[in-house]
Formats: structure tokens, C-alpha cells, sequence
């Protein structure tokens, strides 16, 4: 995975993103010819074996850039450490990383061997759970170069009014998972930081003295100290950062590191989860990436955690993996006037926008590009610097996240308030380019207090419920009130909006609380969106079928 960026600055680098062992032990060499013949016998059979089974890998897989030389495989609990090496030796292969997060191996090929036909042979063999490409994302962003009055970004989203009910609680941990970190930036003095870790050196150090680190920038928007007359003001600057670091120099990180960064944070005490990176779009609807990606989703989701990801810095009409997942809020970006910016991702899976920025605007004639101005560091040290992206988008949503918890919310409460208090934008009600609109900080923080406190508020009408269990493997059940008697349409669809299955077809229904179950049936595995329709109205869901 990268950040993926349209480039428009021409300062900061473009970034996106052994054989047979044998032992003679006095055999004659007739004798270990034969044994070899057998060898090579064996290995053919399995080789054949495994093509055989083409089907065990879906049509189009591999289905993005992923790592050469190597694959993700998790054994079941009852093969023991000599089952897994024998194995892998059956295709001269070897374990060289053990996730202890996950519980999966990374495991090298020969040189030239084939990536798939080595997932198809471990996908073949009993005992083994899963087996996959390591696939590659990149975080999203576009940088330019360098105080609050720059910072439209925030009065945009009605984050002053917000600060005067909170500003964060140390209590409320947020996880960054993202390139590295410079912690003695100046403008980040006394941020409060726990449980760092750094998978790409295996240690606990995020630290890192790259220059223009698209990780400092996007923890900047959330956590860079305010009200101390110095640089920018953070959103939520007095919850804890849990720096972790998943992307390397250049930007890059594959599917192991990832993975074992979301289940860290998950693991670690991590109540929200920023994930201002993506696997890159082209013109077809993305596949589920699979494990171990969507195993360390759905069990962060488990968790409660409240997890931001972008949808993605490709202009399709697609939302991103890891955004496009079920449990993930999915975070497109908007500009300066509200519009959508000219790189933002959309689709059926969006949820909300929030600003990201426009470098090729100036529409407040402050005389900089409407860029989001965060902290990073170069040759001649600490600066802020106006960069856009989703990867600047997502942060605006974790750090309202952060004071939605703050401020007494539960996390399953979050989505809701979001969806609920949201600036509409485009045509009334959800659309699939600004999802239910762009945040608003104060009307998601007054949500809760305009709540009955017995129950969580309703619209004035209707809501849709999340729907459980998500992910689901056979048949989903989804909730939904009304306040009123009304005529209610409920449908589902796939990923290229096209209509999959018609729960409910434009009923009157009573006022209460209803529910409606889908069966997946013949469908194929992946995402689709349950459609809510009333009086003008539009709410929707994701949904994750697993066969």
C-alpha cells in the first residue's frame, strides 16, 4: 500500500508509491539418482496438483501490486512447527516472519518461482487456513510547501464551536498508521505518545529523519499543540497518538506490515484508527485484498475501534481498499468551496468527505494554494506545508472521531452521529460522490446532547441500523426505525451499483423497529450496500459477505 497523489509540486520527490539439501551418507550414486528422480517426481506431482487447482484462486487474483519472492500463508493451530517447515520445504520454500499479531507466516520463494502457483499449493493443503499475495498499498497525498488563519480546513468543518465543548481527553488513544515520525517537531511539544511501534525495522521506534514524512504531516492535523502561539493548531491535541509506523521512506507498505500494524493498535489499547493509505484504483471495481488485510479489519472493528480510512487518490468511481470494508468509515476529500476535489475517490462504499485540499485553487485569495497545512520537516528543518489528499482528508474525520469519544460518545455510536449531522452536499440525501456529506464537528458533538438519554437520537423519520453479524457468510440482518408511518424501499447492491436483491419494495410500514435478513446465497464474496429510501431520503450500509 501507498499514498497516492496528484502531483502538482515539484520540491518534494514524487512519492505514491537455495535448491535440494541432500546427504550422500555413502549412497552410491545410482542410488541418489533415483532419490532425486523421486524428488523431482514428488515436487511435479504437487506442482501439477496445485494448477490443478485453478479455481482456487479467483478470477482476476492476483488483484493488485504485491511483494515478488514471497507469500502470506497462516497454518492452523494443529500443525506443529516441523508440520509448517515440512511443508513449505515440499515447494522449497521457507518461513523467514512470524506475525505475532496475526499468527501468519511470510514465506520466500525460489528465485523466479511462480507467486500464485505457490498461494494455490498452500491453499490446496490440509491444515492451512488461508494463503495469499502480500499485497502492496500506498498512502494518499499530494504535498506543496509552507499558521492557524491558513487553516480554512478547520473553521470549514465548525471545529472552533467544537473546541469550546471539547478539545480531546488523554484517555482517547488514536492510532496513525502511516509513514514515520519526528516527535521533537516543535509543534509538537508535549503530545502525549503510547505503544509505538515500527513494523517495517521491527522495533519499537517509529522515529525516522526523512524528510517531508507524509506520516508527520497527516498525525500533525490531528495532534500539533495549540494555543501555543507557535505554527498550526491540532483537532483533537489532547488525546494520545499511538504512532505506528506501517510505510516506508518512500511510502510504500505491503500487506504484512499493514496488517500487523491495524491489529497492534487494535491490540494496544487504540479506540480510533487512521488509515490515510490505499490500494490504488484503476477503471474495474477492486477485489477484496483477503487476509490477512481484512482478518486485521474485522477484528480492530471487533474491538470498537472507530477506524478512518480515504477512499483513495485515483478519481474513480470506487472506493479503495481498505476504505471499501464494511466496518471502515470511508473518507473521500473536498476543497475549499465544498466541492469534490478533482482526485477524490467515490462510489457506492463512501460514507463522508471532509476537506483534503486543492493545490491548483486559491479560491480565498490568501495567496497559497488550498492545500491542508500540517507539520512536516525539511533541509532547513521543522515547517508546515500545504499538501492534498484523502490521506489529509481521513485525519479531519479521526480526530472528530477523537472528540466524539472525548466527549462521552461510544464508538458504536460514532458512524451514526457522523452520517446524521453531516453537511449535505450534491444531491439531497447520500449520494456516491459526497457519501452523506462533509463532517461537521459541532453538530456531531451536539448530536449526543440533543439525544434522548435513554436512546440514541433519531432522524426525523427513519434509521438504518448496522447490521449484524458484518462480515456475514450466509445470512445478514438489517435493522431499521421509523418515527412515523411511512413507504420504505429496501435494496441492495454491488460494488458497480447494479441491483442485487430487493429486501423490502416500496412498503408502508408502521412507526417502530423493524427487521429485514438477506441471504447471500449465490453471491459472490465481497462488499455491497444495503439502500435505505424514504420520503426524499437515503441511508446506507456496507456489508461484507464471506462464502
Amino acid at each position: 500500500m501507498s499514498f497516492c497523489f496528484p502531483s502538482s509540486e515539484n520540491r518534494i520527490p514524487h512519492i505514491i508509491g537455495e535448491g535440494f539439501r541432500s546427504q550422500t551418507n555413502g549412497m552410491t550414486n545410482e542410488t541418489m539418482i533415483m532419490r532425486i528422480s523421486t524428488t523431482l517426481f514428488l515436487l511435479t506431482v504437487l506442482f501439477s496438483a496445485a494448477a490443478f487447482a485453478g479455481s482456487l484462486l479467483s478470477d482476476g487474483e492476483p488483484y493488485y501490486e504485491f511483494e515478488r519472492g514471497e507469500v502470506l500463508v497462516k497454518f492452523g493451530g494443529k500443525l506443529s512447527s516441523w508440520d509448517i517447515i515440512s511443508l513449505c520445504d515440499e515447494i522449497s520454500t521457507v518461513p523467514v516472519e512470524h506475525s505475532e499479531q496475526l499468527d501468519f507466516y511470510r514465506v520466500r520463494l525460489e528465485p523466479k518461482a511462480s507467486e500464485s502457483r505457490a498461494v494455490e499449493f498452500f491453499r490446496a493443503r490440509e491444515g492451512v487456513e488461508w494463503a495469499n499475495f502480500n499485497y502492496i498499498a500506498h498512502a494518499c497525498y499530494t504535498p506543496n510547501d509552507s499558521y492557524y488563519p491558513l487553516q480554512w480546513h478547520l473553521p470549514r468543518m465548525n471545529l472552533p464551536q467544537a473546541w469550546d465543548l471539547t478539545r480531546g481527553s488523554s484517555a482517547v488513544v488514536v492510532a496513525v498508521c502511516d509513514m514515520g515520525y519526528q516527535f521533537n517537531h516543535a509543534d509538537w511539544a508535549g503530545v502525549n505518545i503510547v505503544s509505538p511501534h515500527d513494523f517495517i525495522q521491527n522495533d519499537d521506534n517509529p522515529e525516522v529523519a526523512v524528510y517531508d514524512s507524509h506520516g508527520e504531516h497527516v498525525a500533525g492535523t490531528i495532534f500539533a499543540a495549540t494555543n501555543n502561539n507557535l505554527g498550526i493548531a491540532g483537532i483533537a491535541p489532547l488525546c494520545t497518538l499511538m504512532p505506528i509506523r506501517v510505510l516506508n521512506d518512500s511510502g510504500n507498505g505491503n500487506m504484512s506490515q499493514i496488517a500487523s500494524g491495524i491489529s497492534w493498535a487494535a491490540s494496544h489499547g487504540a479506540q480510533v484508527l487512521n488509515l490515510s493509505l490505499a490500494i490504488r484504483v484503476t477503471d474495474y471495481p477492486p477485489q477484496d485484498p483477503g487476509p490477512p488485510l481484512s482478518t486485521a479489519i474485522t477484528a480492530a472493528a471487533n474491538a470498537n475501534v472507530v477506524i478512518c480510512a480515504a477512499t483513495g487518490n485515483d478519481y474513480q468511481l470506487y472506493v479503495a481498499y481498505p476504505a471499501a470494508y464494511a466496518p471502515c468509515i470511508a473518507v473521500g476529500a473536498t476543497g475549499y468551496d465544498d466541492a469534490i476535489a478533482p482526485y477524490s475517490n467515490r462510489g457506492t462504499a463512501i460514507d463522508v468527505v471532509a476537506p483534503g485540499g486543492n493545490l491548483d485553487q486559491d479560491l480565498n485569495h490568501d495567496s497559497y494554494e488550498d492545500g491542508i497545512l500540517s507539520t512536516v520537516r525539511d533541509a532547513t528543518g521543522d515547517i508546515y506545508a500545504f499538501w492534498q489528499g484523502t490521506s489529509m482528508a481521513a485525519p479531519h474525520v479521526s480526530g472528530l472521531a477523537a472528540l466524539m469519544l472525548s466527549y462521552g460518545f461510544p464508538s458504536s455510536q460514532v458512524r451514526t452521529a457522523l452520517q446524521q449531522t453531516a453537511v449535505d452536499l450534491g444531491t439531497s440525501g447520500w449520494d456516491d460522490t459526497y457519501g452523506y456529506g462533509r463532517v461537521n464537528a459541532y453538530a456531531a458533538l451536539r448530536w449526543l446532547n440533543d439525544a434522548e438519554p435513554s436512546r440514541p437520537a433519531l432522524p426525523q423519520s427513519l434509521r438504518l441500523g448496522a447490521p449484524y453479524p458484518n462480515p456475514f457468510n450466509s445470512v445478514v440482518v438489517i435493522p431499521l426505525e421509523l418515527a412515523a408511518p411511512a413507504r420504505v424501499e429496501l435494496t441492495v447492491y454491488n460494488l458497480l451499483g447494479e441491483h442485487v436483491a430487493t429486501l423490502l419494495p416500496n412498503a408502508s410500514l408502521a412507526a417502530g423497529r423493524h427487521t429485514y435478513s438477506w441471504n447471500g446465497g449465490g453471491a459472490a464474496t465481497g462488499l455491497y450496500i444495503v439502500t435505505l429510501k424514504c420520503a426524499g431520503q437515503t441511508q446506507t450500509q456496507k456489508l461484507l459477505f464471506l462464502r
